[in-house]
């Protein structure tokens, strides 16, 4: 009989003479007398069927795992390709179509570039779906449901560093040639995918205007991208840094007025319309300037602008002349602009005009300034000093003359001291103030005479040179932190000191207050409005002035 209890600690395969399939035997099931075994029905049928489903399912797991490769490396490649197109700017991909030709990637790219892009994210995603869904199938199916969880969670940091963050990271080095490799690819697997991809982006538009919602792309490059754009060529180390301080400069042309740029009023040089040529002559030989402006009686009224050039004619035919020909027989009309105006617009109104110089008025009319176009490209390009420019080019507006110690030119702009000395200013001030000058007379209440000082932030600021209308020159020491610790101490030194003689004062005041007299009760005062008390007093001392007469 066949023993139930026993054990089937060592099995062995036999084949049997009646089939091929492999059958499970125990070394110690009882035996026949021929020898033979005899075997569990139940486990003769079993076991066979196990071991062919394991060798079969083994060449379809090989190839879902290759599958799941495939899709996985196209989607990090897919993924890189859209990084790279989207970093190129819209102008450098025209560029590079047109430096090579119509057969180059980029005149792909170029030609349709939201055929690229749908095609990538179709292709992404679908990838992505598919190499995941395969590879946690075959998680399963190994390692069984106990093990799936850890499965997913490692699968996520491997597909989120290999198949997002590194391809991205070398696309982002190298666009142009990533680019170059994958857009080919990309074109004729847009020829499937690219359909697919339509339909949806037709769906998603009827959605939007459904839900009135925009949806068209605006490929136009804003203000703040061009910024962007120039301060990363600027680090990158495509421009220079003065070409990249230019750009700034002409973009900040529309948000800078013409007050912060002209030549203010009381630096214009003008001449009144009745001079003659030969006045006109000499001032210009002693001013430098080509172009002067003419006014009638004063200054805030000008008819003009007289031109250096229209002297030469009277040099060259009659020199006589000039002692004779007014200034308002020659001059050109003048052209004015409000001070409020942006520098841009204003340019743009004398390029029209083919002007050099408008006259800058302020809002009641009066002459506020010049504008020429020197004041403009000096606002991009910085200072410009020709032929007859020496001692402007000698004078610097700040200049160091020993330790802590400068020589700054009342005109300078303040924002630029600001910036030299680290100044901490409010934006009103730098709005409200163009000039060093300006700033000061406002912060001491009128304009200072030589000598006077004034501390802002860390820097000492002294008056060299005055006049009656501003300040010409002055000197800024760069305080130390021990000097600033002893300026405070002695501050309130001062408050204390200030603060014991007003109580010191006030006391003296007090004891010198007469004393008020005692209200006198109603009582106390008869008709006559003398006080009984003194009344009686009196009589006391009559009464006794008469006892010594009597005596």
């Amino acid at each position: 009989m066949w023993n139930r209890k026993a054990s089937f600690a060592t099995v062995y395969p036999i084949v049997s003479s009646r089939s091929t399939a492999p059958c499970l035997l125990d070394s110690r099931l009882p035996t026949t007398a021929t020898g033979r075994n005899v075997i569990n029905p139940t486990l003769a049928h079993v076991a066979p069927h196990h071991a062919s489903d394991s060798v079969e399912k083994q060449p379809v797991q090989k190839s879902l795992l290759g599958l799941a490769c495939v899709m996985f490396t196209l989607a990090a490649a897919l993924a890189a390709a859209e990084t790279a197109i989207t970093t190129l700017w819209p102008w450098k991909v025209r560029e590079l179509a047109e430096k090579e030709g119509e057969k180059s990637p980029f005149a792909l790219l170029e030609s349709d570039l939201t055929r690229f892009l749908t095609t990538i994210l179709v292709s992404t995603t679908s990838a992505t779906i598919f190499s995941t869904a395969i590879a946690t199938e075959l998680a399963g199916e190994v390692l069984g449901s106990a093990g799936v969880g850890y499965v997913t969670a490692g699968m996520t940091v491997f597909f989120l560093f290999f198949g997002e963050i590194l391809p991205k990271a070398l696309a982002v080095h190298a666009p142009a040639k990533v680019a170059r490799f994958m857009v080919p690819f990309i074109s004729t697997l847009s020829i499937i995918v690219y359909p697919v991809g339509k339909l949806l982006a037709t769906i998603s538009t009827f959605i939007l205007r459904r839900l009135k919602l925009p949806f068209e792309n605006d490929t136009t490059v804003s203000e703040e991208e061009l910024r962007l754009i120039v301060a990363g060529a600027d680090r990158s180390g495509s421009i220079e840094k003065y070409e990249s301080q230019i750009i700034h400069n002409v973009l900040d042309l529309e948000e800078t007025d013409v007050k912060s740029v002209m030549c203010p009023r009381v630096d214009m040089v003008a001449l009144p319309s009745d001079n003659t040529l030969a006045q006109l002559l000499d001032l210009e030989s002693e001013s430098h300037y080509s172009r002067m402006p003419v006014y009638e009686s004063t200054i805030d009224n000008i008819v003009g602008v007289a031109l250096a050039k229209s002297l030469l004619r009277y040099l060259n035919e009659d020199p006589e002349k000039l002692k004779t020909t007014r200034v308002s027989e020659v001059m050109d009309p003048a052209f004015f602009i409000p001070d409020s105006m942006s520098v841009w617009v204003a340019l743009e109104e004398m390029r029209k005009r083919r002007l050099h110089m408008a006259v800058v008025v302020d809002e009641y009319g009066g002459t506020a300034g010049l504008l020429t176009l020197e004041d403009v490209l000096e606002e991009v390009v910085g200072e410009i000093y020709d032929e007859d420019d020496d001692y402007e080019a000698e004078t610097q507006f700040i200049s160091k003359t020993r330790d802590n110690f400068y020589n700054i030119d009342g005109q300078a702009s303040l924002e630029k001291v600001a910036e030299a000395f680290n100044l901490i200013l409010s934006e009103d001030d730098l709005d409200d103030y163009g000039t060093i000058s300006g700033f000061l007379c406002a912060q001491m209440g009128g304009i200072p005479e030589a000598g006077e000082e004034l501390i802002v932030s860390h820097v000492r600021f002294r008056v060299s040179d005055a006049t009656d209308r501003r300040i010409v020159k002055l000197q800024a020491e760069i305080l130390t932190v021990e000097e600033m610790a002893r300026l405070a101490e002695e501050e309130q030194r001062l408050k204390a000191t200030e603060a014991e003689a007003d109580t010191q004062e006030l006391s003296r005041n007090v004891l010198d207050v007469e004393p008020v007299p005692k209200k006198l009760k109603h009582s106390d005062i008869n008709g006559n409005g003398v006080s009984q008390k003194g009344k009686s007093a009196k009589q006391a001392e009559g009464a006794t002035s008469t006892e010594h007469t009597d005596r």
